[in-house]
């Protein structure tokens, strides 16, 4: 697709969004970028600072947001969709999409529309933890197994931590059961259940507790594992104490409101602070237990580890990877992703793994 690929990203001017757009321009400084959304100032700075790249006054809620978009090789979702009028539009239009916002309601919500639009270009849902990094990064190591038994999602979230203000809601539903793999089976588990203490990268150790992603679907299926757990917590174990009382004694959910939705995820405030995920597989082979422990650590936070996580997925969906674009259709993460090129990436932008 090379110099012809005009990308649109919507809400390419928020706190993940103008990540996005960096590191696009960055490394793709060919690519000729839409920076879409309904403030027009804020997507004409971003345009004008990035060069090659225009901006589009766009709104989500309306039937079809790309009406005045013109020709697009590829539509990124950086905002929430929550009606997948994005999406269709994208789809009726033959461009690539890839989208990294959608809990995993949301995204079993998306698949359904994307198989009744019938894609002819590659549709790649990619809500996973950090825009998937941590889901190709497992599924990877997963291939040195003859049988993966169990995969373990580490997240420790620090609460000064940079997060849009799409990140506000993120506290929804988390009080509520949910579907998770554990003994080779479905089973639905309390929220913020199997506690455990891990060590991250950075040396800090914290509690940890179950929560629902997109990943405990996706490496289940795509691993072979009988038990995916993913695990997150806070910076600090006395907040994560709260937290889980708050959710077993259900007051979560009052508490969410007075907050406005606003808690844990979204601080206004925040000045920045690591990101860091353990990743741990275990399961056996030829007959031997093997076990395996990659680590993340990302100095400049979440929303960067996310931004290098989206660059990915446009690279798959366009091919601007060294590979051919991910065929028409509904794609994962874990669908032939290029991890070599994504841990160059991560390299390249100074994410510690190990």
């Amino acid at each position: 697709m090379g110099t012809a690929s005009r990308v649109l990203l919507a809400g390419g001017y928020g706190v993940v969004g103008s990540l996005v757009a960096g590191l696009l321009r960055k490394h793709h400084p060919e690519l000729r970028l839409v920076i879409g959304g309904r403030n027009q100032a804020k997507a004409a700075a971003v345009a004008s600072a990035l060069g090659n790249a225009e901006p589009l006054v766009m709104d989500i809620g309306k039937p079809d947001p790309l009406a005045t978009a013109g020709e697009l090789s590829a539509v990124i979702g950086l905002v929430h969709d929550p009606d997948d009028h994005l999406l269709r539009a994208a789809i009726r239009r033959g461009a690539a999409y890839a989208d990294i916002t959608r809990g995993l309601e949301a995204q079993v919500a998306a698949f359904a529309t994307a198989a009744l639009e019938t894609p002819r270009a590659p549709v790649l849902l990619s809500s996973n933890w950090m825009a998937g990094v941590p889901a190709i990064l497992a599924a990877g190591a997963a291939r040195a197994f003859s049988a993966v038994e169990r995969v373990e999602l580490s997240i420790l979230f620090d609460r000064n931590d940079k997060t849009g203000p799409d990140s506000a809601g993120a506290g929804t539903g988390l009080d509520e059961r949910f579907t998770v793999r554990t003994g080779g089976a479905w089973r639905i588990v309390p929220p913020m259940s199997a506690p455990e203490r891990v060590t991250f990268p950075s040396g800090r150790t914290r509690i940890v507790s179950r929560m629902s992603m997109a990943d405990v679907v996706t490496l289940a299926q795509a691993t072979g594992a009988k038990d995916v757990l993913i695990r997150i917590g806070l910076d600090s174990d006395g907040a994560t104490r709260a937290m889980r009382f708050l959710i077993k004694t259900r007051l979560w959910g009052l508490v969410e409101r007075l907050s406005r939705g606003k808690t844990p995820a979204h601080n206004p405030k925040a000045a920045g602070a690591a990101h860091e995920i353990v990743i741990a597989l275990s399961g056996t082979k030829e007959g031997k237990p093997q076990s395996r422990q990659i680590t993340l650590l990302d100095r400049q936070g979440q929303a960067h580890l996310t931004a290098i996580g989206a660059v990915a997925a446009v690279e798959r969906i366009l091919g601007l990877d060294g590979k051919a674009a991910l065929r028409p259709g509904l794609a994962l993460p874990e669908t032939a992703p290029n991890e070599a090129r994504l841990r160059e990436l991560l390299r390249l932008e100074g994410v510690e793994v190990a």
